[in-house]
Order: structure tokens, then C-alpha cells, then sequence
């Protein structure tokens, strides 16, 4: 017997329900929040190139989702409210563009 579920995509900083969808199939929701957190990361990453006029091949992935966890300590101390301003801000700190 498999137990099916819901999928609840929820905006960060509000909380709110976005989008919700119903599945019998269990293994389902593990495959779309990856699908999803790559997607996400990938539209942030070429956000951060483009803002720093560099080309793909020189932004860090690995450290653009690094930059995270410093942004989310920022916002918890109100100094950075918009993600990809705070990485641009700060790409040598973060190391968030390939030597």
C-alpha cells in the first residue's frame, strides 16, 4: 500500500501557499522539491551573472547557493532584503566568481 499526499509550494517570507497538488503516489514529492531547488537555484545563479556582467562559466554555483545561509542572516538582521542584490554585493566575500 503506497500513501499519497500533498505538495505545497510556499512563499518564503510569508508563508503563503503558492500552488498545491494531490498524489496517490508517494515517491513523487522527493522528485519535485528537487526539480524544484534546482530550478530555483538556476534561475538565481544566472541572475548573479548577469548582474555581475560575467559569463555563466564563471559563477560558482556551489558558492551562489552558499550565499544563501549569509543572506538569510542578513534579512534576519534587517540589513538585505533582495537576494540577488546581496550576492552581487558581495561576490569577493563570498567567492561567488571563479579565479
Amino acid at each position: 500500500m503506497e500513501l499519497g499526499g500533498r505538495m505545497m509550494i510556499v512563499e518564503a517570507f510569508y508563508h503563503q501557499p503558492v500552488a498545491t497538488w494531490y498524489t496517490k503516489n508517494s515517491t513523487v514529492h522527493a522528485y519535485m522539491q528537487r526539480r524544484i531547488f534546482y530550478a530555483v537555484l538556476n534561475d538565481l545563479y544566472s541572475s548573479v551573472a548577469v548582474e555581475l556582467a560575467q559569463p555563466h562559466a564563471r559563477i560558482s554555483v556551489e558558492m551562489v547557493f552558499r550565499g544563501l545561509y549569509d543572506f538569510s542572516r542578513a534579512v534576519w538582521r534587517d540589513k538585505s532584503t533582495n537576494v540577488v542584490s546581496y550576492l552581487v554585493k558581495t561576490p569577493k566575500m563570498l567567492g561567488s566568481i571563479k579565479q
